[in-house]
Protein backbone atom coordinates (compact mmCIF):
# COMPACT_ATOMS: atom_id res chain seq x y z
CA UNK A 1 0.00 0.00 0.00
CA UNK A 2 1.20 3.86 -0.26
CA UNK A 3 0.00 6.85 -0.09
CA UNK A 4 0.80 10.35 -0.70
CA UNK A 5 0.86 13.31 1.96
CA UNK A 6 -0.61 16.67 0.98
CA UNK A 7 1.35 19.60 0.47
CA UNK A 8 2.26 21.85 3.08
CA UNK A 9 3.91 25.05 3.66
CA UNK A 10 3.72 25.38 7.46
CA UNK A 11 7.11 25.65 9.25
CA UNK A 12 6.57 24.78 13.26
CA UNK A 13 9.89 25.37 15.45
CA UNK A 14 11.06 24.84 18.70
CA UNK A 15 14.27 26.36 19.91
CA UNK A 16 14.89 25.66 24.01
CA UNK A 17 17.57 28.92 25.36
CA UNK A 18 19.40 28.90 28.41
CA UNK A 19 21.15 31.89 29.30
CA UNK A 20 23.57 32.47 32.33
CA UNK A 21 25.03 35.50 33.58
CA UNK A 22 27.65 35.97 36.84
CA UNK A 23 28.70 39.86 38.14
CA UNK A 24 29.00 42.00 40.56
CA UNK A 25 26.61 45.65 41.44
CA UNK A 26 27.91 47.84 44.30
CA UNK A 27 24.50 48.48 45.34
CA UNK A 28 21.75 45.52 45.66
CA UNK A 29 18.68 47.54 46.80
CA UNK A 30 19.68 50.88 45.07
CA UNK A 31 20.42 52.71 48.71
CA UNK A 32 20.28 56.34 48.72
CA UNK A 33 23.25 58.34 48.28
CA UNK A 34 24.35 59.65 51.58
CA UNK A 35 21.23 57.45 53.47
CA UNK A 36 21.76 55.74 56.90
CA UNK A 37 21.10 52.68 54.76
CA UNK A 38 24.54 51.59 53.55
CA UNK A 39 25.37 50.81 50.02
CA UNK A 40 25.71 47.13 49.58
CA UNK A 41 28.07 44.94 46.98
CA UNK A 42 27.60 41.21 46.01
CA UNK A 43 27.83 38.90 43.75
CA UNK A 44 25.09 38.37 41.60
CA UNK A 45 24.30 35.17 39.23
CA UNK A 46 21.37 34.11 37.83
CA UNK A 47 19.99 30.99 35.39
CA UNK A 48 17.45 31.76 32.50
CA UNK A 49 16.11 28.67 31.17
CA UNK A 50 13.76 28.93 28.54
CA UNK A 51 11.33 27.91 25.65
CA UNK A 52 10.78 29.63 22.34
CA UNK A 53 7.72 28.25 19.82
CA UNK A 54 7.24 29.27 16.34
CA UNK A 55 4.78 28.70 13.55
CA UNK A 56 4.93 30.09 10.38
CA UNK A 57 2.88 30.01 6.67
CA UNK A 58 2.99 31.97 3.96
CA UNK A 59 1.06 34.53 5.49
CA UNK A 60 1.45 34.23 9.15
CA UNK A 61 4.17 34.05 11.77
CA UNK A 62 3.36 33.67 15.56
CA UNK A 63 6.38 33.03 17.79
CA UNK A 64 5.65 32.31 21.94
CA UNK A 65 8.68 32.63 24.30
CA UNK A 66 8.84 31.77 28.40
CA UNK A 67 11.52 31.66 30.52
CA UNK A 68 12.04 31.96 34.26
CA UNK A 69 15.28 33.57 35.50
CA UNK A 70 16.58 32.45 38.93
CA UNK A 71 18.58 35.21 40.40
CA UNK A 72 20.84 35.02 43.33
CA UNK A 73 23.41 36.68 45.17
CA UNK A 74 26.61 35.10 47.95
CA UNK A 75 25.95 37.56 50.49
CA UNK A 76 22.42 38.73 50.69
CA UNK A 77 20.05 35.65 50.31
CA UNK A 78 16.80 38.19 50.89
CA UNK A 79 17.54 39.91 47.26
CA UNK A 80 16.94 36.28 45.85
CA UNK A 81 14.74 36.27 43.85
CA UNK A 82 12.53 34.17 40.73
CA UNK A 83 11.82 36.40 37.49
CA UNK A 84 8.99 35.27 35.74
CA UNK A 85 8.53 36.58 31.52
CA UNK A 86 5.98 35.28 28.74
CA UNK A 87 5.39 36.75 25.23
CA UNK A 88 3.15 36.00 22.64
CA UNK A 89 3.58 38.02 19.29
CA UNK A 90 2.24 37.30 15.74
CA UNK A 91 2.21 38.70 12.44
CA UNK A 92 -0.52 38.43 9.61
CA UNK A 93 -1.10 39.18 6.50
CA UNK A 94 -5.17 39.48 6.36
CA UNK A 95 -5.05 40.76 2.76
CA UNK A 96 -1.90 41.44 -0.32
CA UNK A 97 -2.37 45.21 0.92
CA UNK A 98 -3.42 44.62 4.53
CA UNK A 99 -1.21 43.69 7.99
CA UNK A 100 -2.06 42.77 11.64
CA UNK A 101 0.21 42.71 14.04
CA UNK A 102 -0.48 41.27 17.51
CA UNK A 103 1.06 40.81 21.36
CA UNK A 104 0.67 40.16 25.09
CA UNK A 105 2.87 39.57 27.76
CA UNK A 106 2.91 38.63 31.37
CA UNK A 107 6.04 39.24 33.77
CA UNK A 108 6.67 39.66 37.36
CA UNK A 109 10.47 40.30 38.76
CA UNK A 110 12.45 42.86 40.77
CA UNK A 111 14.39 45.75 39.88
CA UNK A 112 17.99 44.25 40.40
CA UNK A 113 16.88 41.57 37.60
CA UNK A 114 15.48 43.70 34.91
CA UNK A 115 17.98 46.15 34.84
CA UNK A 116 19.66 43.90 32.77
CA UNK A 117 17.10 42.15 30.96
CA UNK A 118 17.91 44.14 28.04
CA UNK A 119 19.96 44.46 25.46
CA UNK A 120 22.62 46.99 26.35
CA UNK A 121 21.22 49.29 23.10
CA UNK A 122 18.05 48.43 24.36
CA UNK A 123 17.71 49.89 28.01
CA UNK A 124 15.41 52.43 29.02
CA UNK A 125 15.95 54.87 31.44
CA UNK A 126 13.70 56.74 34.12
CA UNK A 127 12.91 57.37 37.52
CA UNK A 128 12.32 54.52 39.64
CA UNK A 129 12.21 54.64 43.51
CA UNK A 130 14.71 52.86 45.87
CA UNK A 131 14.90 49.47 47.49
CA UNK A 132 14.36 46.13 46.50
CA UNK A 133 11.20 46.47 44.04
CA UNK A 134 9.44 44.16 42.09
CA UNK A 135 6.61 44.18 39.19
CA UNK A 136 4.22 42.60 38.08
CA UNK A 137 2.54 43.85 34.63
CA UNK A 138 0.09 42.41 31.87
CA UNK A 139 -0.42 43.84 28.32
CA UNK A 140 -1.94 43.38 25.00
CA UNK A 141 -1.45 45.47 21.80
CA UNK A 142 -2.89 45.38 18.38
CA UNK A 143 -1.72 47.27 15.04
CA UNK A 144 -3.24 46.89 11.41
CA UNK A 145 -1.81 48.76 8.87
CA UNK A 146 -3.03 49.36 4.88
CA UNK A 147 -1.75 50.36 1.68
CA UNK A 148 -4.15 52.61 -0.06
CA UNK A 149 -1.38 52.57 -2.59
CA UNK A 150 2.45 52.08 -2.78
CA UNK A 151 2.62 55.67 -1.39
CA UNK A 152 -0.10 55.89 1.06
CA UNK A 153 -1.10 53.64 3.95
CA UNK A 154 -3.49 53.76 6.67
CA UNK A 155 -2.50 52.42 10.59
CA UNK A 156 -4.39 51.66 13.37
CA UNK A 157 -3.44 50.12 17.02
CA UNK A 158 -4.94 49.18 20.39
CA UNK A 159 -3.44 48.68 23.31
CA UNK A 160 -3.93 47.39 27.22
CA UNK A 161 -1.65 47.30 30.07
CA UNK A 162 -1.51 46.57 34.00
CA UNK A 163 1.08 46.71 36.53
CA UNK A 164 1.24 46.68 39.90
CA UNK A 165 4.11 47.76 42.00
CA UNK A 166 5.35 46.52 45.00
CA UNK A 167 8.50 48.44 47.27
CA UNK A 168 9.02 46.76 50.99
CA UNK A 169 6.56 47.94 53.63
CA UNK A 170 5.27 50.77 51.36
CA UNK A 171 1.51 50.25 49.86
CA UNK A 172 1.71 48.42 46.35
CA UNK A 173 0.34 50.98 43.20
CA UNK A 174 -1.30 49.92 40.23
CA UNK A 175 -1.42 51.54 36.67
CA UNK A 176 -4.23 51.14 34.19
CA UNK A 177 -3.39 52.36 30.48
CA UNK A 178 -5.94 51.73 27.53
CA UNK A 179 -5.07 53.75 24.42
CA UNK A 180 -6.31 53.89 20.92
CA UNK A 181 -4.48 55.74 17.89
CA UNK A 182 -4.55 56.28 14.00
CA UNK A 183 -2.34 57.81 11.26
CA UNK A 184 -1.38 57.95 8.29
CA UNK A 185 1.84 57.78 6.15
CA UNK A 186 2.37 59.38 2.55
CA UNK A 187 5.81 58.62 1.09
CA UNK A 188 7.92 60.32 -1.96
CA UNK A 189 11.00 59.26 -3.04
CA UNK A 190 13.03 59.92 -0.30
CA UNK A 191 11.03 61.41 1.83
CA UNK A 192 7.93 60.82 4.33
CA UNK A 193 5.37 62.20 6.08
CA UNK A 194 2.19 60.93 8.32
CA UNK A 195 0.20 62.09 11.26
CA UNK A 196 -1.14 60.46 14.60
CA UNK A 197 -4.26 60.75 16.18
CA UNK A 198 -4.71 58.87 19.41
CA UNK A 199 -6.27 58.74 23.08
CA UNK A 200 -5.25 57.46 26.06
CA UNK A 201 -7.11 56.59 29.36
CA UNK A 202 -4.95 55.84 32.38
CA UNK A 203 -5.74 55.28 35.77
CA UNK A 204 -3.21 54.81 39.03
CA UNK A 205 -4.19 52.92 42.19
CA UNK A 206 -1.51 54.56 45.09
CA UNK A 207 -3.32 52.17 47.82
CA UNK A 208 -3.31 53.00 51.64
CA UNK A 209 -0.80 54.45 53.83
CA UNK A 210 -1.13 55.40 57.80
CA UNK A 211 -4.84 54.14 57.53
CA UNK A 212 -5.38 56.90 54.69
CA UNK A 213 -6.54 55.88 51.18
CA UNK A 214 -5.09 58.14 48.53
CA UNK A 215 -7.66 60.06 46.11
CA UNK A 216 -9.23 58.58 42.87
CA UNK A 217 -6.45 59.68 40.02
CA UNK A 218 -8.07 58.97 36.61
CA UNK A 219 -7.12 61.09 33.18
CA UNK A 220 -7.84 61.11 29.43
CA UNK A 221 -5.08 62.01 27.51
CA UNK A 222 -5.75 63.47 23.50
CA UNK A 223 -2.96 62.96 21.61
CA UNK A 224 -2.37 65.00 17.74
CA UNK A 225 1.12 64.51 16.04
CA UNK A 226 2.99 64.77 12.66
CA UNK A 227 6.09 63.01 11.35
CA UNK A 228 9.16 63.52 8.60
CA UNK A 229 11.67 60.87 7.73
CA UNK A 230 13.61 61.76 5.35
CA UNK A 231 16.84 58.94 3.75
CA UNK A 232 19.89 60.62 3.11
CA UNK A 233 21.38 58.28 1.66
CA UNK A 234 21.52 54.31 1.63
CA UNK A 235 23.15 54.38 5.28
CA UNK A 236 21.54 57.51 6.78
CA UNK A 237 18.62 59.17 7.90
CA UNK A 238 16.72 61.66 9.54
CA UNK A 239 13.21 61.92 11.20
CA UNK A 240 11.40 64.58 13.24
CA UNK A 241 8.05 65.01 14.91
CA UNK A 242 6.04 67.33 16.46
CA UNK A 243 2.41 67.80 18.35
CA UNK A 244 0.12 68.44 21.04
CA UNK A 245 -0.89 66.05 24.77
CA UNK A 246 -3.87 67.27 25.89
CA UNK A 247 -4.36 66.10 29.86
CA UNK A 248 -7.72 65.86 30.99
CA UNK A 249 -7.64 64.82 34.79
CA UNK A 250 -11.38 63.25 35.79
CA UNK A 251 -10.68 62.94 38.87
CA UNK A 252 -8.91 66.66 39.44
CA UNK A 253 -9.57 69.97 39.49
CA UNK A 254 -6.38 71.20 36.96
CA UNK A 255 -8.46 70.98 33.93
CA UNK A 256 -7.38 71.23 30.17
CA UNK A 257 -3.62 70.99 30.55
CA UNK A 258 -1.95 71.22 27.27
CA UNK A 259 1.68 69.47 26.54
CA UNK A 260 3.85 70.38 23.77
CA UNK A 261 5.71 67.10 22.35
CA UNK A 262 8.92 66.99 20.21
CA UNK A 263 11.12 64.80 18.91
CA UNK A 264 14.12 64.30 16.54
CA UNK A 265 16.39 60.91 15.28
CA UNK A 266 19.44 60.36 13.08
CA UNK A 267 20.24 57.09 11.82
CA UNK A 268 22.65 54.91 10.09
CA UNK A 269 22.53 51.52 8.97
CA UNK A 270 25.29 49.61 7.93
CA UNK A 271 25.18 46.68 5.46
CA UNK A 272 25.09 44.50 9.49
CA UNK A 273 24.10 46.26 12.84
CA UNK A 274 22.55 50.29 13.40
CA UNK A 275 23.31 53.11 15.33
CA UNK A 276 20.48 55.97 16.34
CA UNK A 277 20.52 59.13 18.68
CA UNK A 278 17.37 60.23 19.47
CA UNK A 279 16.46 63.33 21.19
CA UNK A 280 12.46 64.49 22.47
CA UNK A 281 9.59 65.31 24.87
CA UNK A 282 7.16 62.87 25.29
CA UNK A 283 4.08 62.46 27.48
CA UNK A 284 3.99 59.13 29.36
CA UNK A 285 3.07 57.12 32.33
CA UNK A 286 5.47 55.34 35.10
CA UNK A 287 4.13 53.01 36.71
CA UNK A 288 7.11 52.38 39.64
CA UNK A 289 5.74 55.55 40.77
CA UNK A 290 2.03 55.74 39.25
CA UNK A 291 2.32 59.08 38.00
CA UNK A 292 2.15 60.52 34.49
CA UNK A 293 5.47 62.58 33.54
CA UNK A 294 6.53 64.91 31.19
CA UNK A 295 10.26 63.45 29.75
CA UNK A 296 13.05 65.56 28.19
CA UNK A 297 15.53 63.21 27.10
CA UNK A 298 18.40 62.36 24.90
CA UNK A 299 19.85 59.15 23.88
CA UNK A 300 22.36 57.34 21.83
CA UNK A 301 22.40 53.43 20.68
CA UNK A 302 25.08 51.59 18.94
CA UNK A 303 25.20 47.78 17.48
CA UNK A 304 27.81 47.68 15.22
CA UNK A 305 30.47 45.13 14.12
CA UNK A 306 33.90 45.14 15.26
CA UNK A 307 35.85 45.03 11.76
CA UNK A 308 39.17 44.44 12.73
CA UNK A 309 38.50 41.08 14.68
CA UNK A 310 36.21 39.52 11.77
CA UNK A 311 38.30 39.78 9.31
CA UNK A 312 37.73 35.43 8.79
CA UNK A 313 33.78 36.31 8.93
CA UNK A 314 30.85 37.42 6.23
CA UNK A 315 30.47 40.95 7.47
CA UNK A 316 26.53 40.26 7.51
CA UNK A 317 27.51 37.33 10.21
CA UNK A 318 30.50 39.02 12.50
CA UNK A 319 31.96 37.12 15.30
CA UNK A 320 32.42 40.37 17.25
CA UNK A 321 30.23 43.29 18.03
CA UNK A 322 29.81 45.80 20.74
CA UNK A 323 26.67 47.69 21.89
CA UNK A 324 25.64 49.71 24.23
CA UNK A 325 23.55 53.00 25.16
CA UNK A 326 24.27 56.40 26.54
CA UNK A 327 20.70 58.08 27.79
CA UNK A 328 19.69 61.27 30.06
CA UNK A 329 16.56 62.18 31.24
CA UNK A 330 14.84 64.99 32.81
CA UNK A 331 11.11 63.84 34.31
CA UNK A 332 8.44 65.61 35.46
CA UNK A 333 5.02 64.78 37.09
CA UNK A 334 2.17 66.22 35.87
CA UNK A 335 -0.20 67.59 39.17
CA UNK A 336 -3.53 65.98 38.28
CA UNK A 337 -4.84 69.26 40.98
CA UNK A 338 -2.53 71.98 39.21
CA UNK A 339 -1.52 71.10 36.07
CA UNK A 340 1.94 72.04 36.80
CA UNK A 341 4.80 70.00 36.14
CA UNK A 342 6.69 69.33 39.55
CA UNK A 343 8.54 66.59 41.34
CA UNK A 344 11.88 66.75 38.42
CA UNK A 345 14.42 64.03 38.82
CA UNK A 346 17.42 63.44 36.61
CA UNK A 347 18.38 60.08 35.22
CA UNK A 348 21.47 59.03 33.52
CA UNK A 349 22.67 55.69 32.08
CA UNK A 350 25.58 54.10 30.52
CA UNK A 351 25.61 50.81 29.09
CA UNK A 352 28.46 49.18 27.05
CA UNK A 353 28.92 45.65 26.02
CA UNK A 354 30.91 43.10 23.72
CA UNK A 355 29.72 40.19 22.48
CA UNK A 356 31.60 36.90 21.00
CA UNK A 357 29.53 34.73 18.42
CA UNK A 358 31.55 31.98 17.79
CA UNK A 359 28.41 29.91 16.17
CA UNK A 360 25.06 30.69 15.25
CA UNK A 361 23.00 29.28 18.49
CA UNK A 362 26.07 30.51 21.07
CA UNK A 363 26.83 34.10 22.26
CA UNK A 364 29.38 35.35 24.88
CA UNK A 365 29.20 39.01 26.22
CA UNK A 366 30.58 41.08 28.42
CA UNK A 367 28.80 44.10 29.94
CA UNK A 368 29.23 47.47 32.32
CA UNK A 369 26.48 49.41 33.11
CA UNK A 370 26.13 52.72 35.21
CA UNK A 371 22.96 54.40 36.28
CA UNK A 372 22.16 57.54 38.40
CA UNK A 373 19.50 59.76 39.41
CA UNK A 374 18.95 63.09 41.25
CA UNK A 375 16.32 64.33 42.68
CA UNK A 376 16.09 68.14 41.70
CA UNK A 377 13.07 68.33 43.59
CA UNK A 378 12.08 65.98 46.59
CA UNK A 379 9.11 63.79 45.33
CA UNK A 380 7.04 63.16 48.23
CA UNK A 381 4.76 60.06 49.17
CA UNK A 382 1.91 60.01 51.21
CA UNK A 383 4.12 59.46 54.09
CA UNK A 384 5.86 62.74 53.52
CA UNK A 385 9.05 60.87 52.64
CA UNK A 386 11.12 61.24 49.63
CA UNK A 387 10.25 58.48 47.53
CA UNK A 388 12.73 58.95 44.60
CA UNK A 389 16.11 59.85 46.41
CA UNK A 390 18.98 60.33 44.42
CA UNK A 391 21.07 57.29 44.08
CA UNK A 392 24.27 55.46 41.69
CA UNK A 393 24.29 52.11 40.57
CA UNK A 394 27.69 50.13 38.77
CA UNK A 395 26.68 46.49 37.40
CA UNK A 396 29.86 44.24 35.85
CA UNK A 397 28.12 41.23 33.63
CA UNK A 398 29.12 38.02 31.81
CA UNK A 399 26.68 36.43 30.22
CA UNK A 400 26.25 33.61 27.95
CA UNK A 401 23.50 32.32 25.99
CA UNK A 402 22.75 29.41 24.05
CA UNK A 403 19.99 27.89 21.56
CA UNK A 404 18.90 24.43 20.37
CA UNK A 405 18.17 24.99 17.74
CA UNK A 406 20.35 27.29 16.18
CA UNK A 407 18.95 28.02 12.70
CA UNK A 408 15.86 29.96 12.90
CA UNK A 409 13.03 29.16 10.05
CA UNK A 410 10.03 31.61 10.87
CA UNK A 411 10.94 35.20 11.91
CA UNK A 412 9.22 37.90 12.98
CA UNK A 413 9.36 40.84 10.88
CA UNK A 414 11.31 44.02 12.65
CA UNK A 415 9.10 46.05 15.05
CA UNK A 416 10.50 49.52 14.15
CA UNK A 417 11.60 51.07 10.45
CA UNK A 418 13.06 54.14 10.31
CA UNK A 419 14.01 54.41 6.72
CA UNK A 420 11.56 56.00 4.46
CA UNK A 421 12.41 52.64 1.56
CA UNK A 422 12.00 50.28 4.79
CA UNK A 423 15.21 49.05 4.88
CA UNK A 424 16.65 47.03 7.29
CA UNK A 425 20.09 45.17 6.96
CA UNK A 426 17.99 42.12 6.43
CA UNK A 427 15.79 43.17 3.91
CA UNK A 428 18.95 44.79 2.23
CA UNK A 429 20.84 41.83 1.54
CA UNK A 430 17.91 39.82 0.30
CA UNK A 431 16.97 42.36 -2.25
CA UNK A 432 13.24 42.43 -0.75
CA UNK A 433 11.52 46.06 -0.02
CA UNK A 434 8.59 46.07 2.45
Amino acid sequence: MTATAPVAADDYQIHFVANGTAGATDNVFSAPNGSMTPRAADVQYTLTPGLVASYGTPRTTHELSANVALNGFVDHSEAWGVQLSGDYRAAISLTPLTELALSAGLSRGTTASLSTSQPSNETMVGPTPSGEVTSVSMRADEALAHSLSPETSLRQSLGASYTVVSAGAAPDVGTVQLSAQGGFDHAFAHSAMGMDLGVTFLAFDRGESMGVSAEPDRRMDGRVGIRWRRDVSQRWSVGADGGLVAVIPIDGDAGFTPVPVIGGNLNYVPEWGNATLQLGRSVSANPFIAQETVGESAALSVNLPLPWLNADRPSDTPEWTASGGLAVMRSRVINADSGELTNATLNGLLDVGVAYVPREEMTFSFRFQHSRQKTLDGVEDMDGMISLPSMSRNTLLMTFTYRYPGRIISQLPPRQILRVDQATPLTQREGVRR
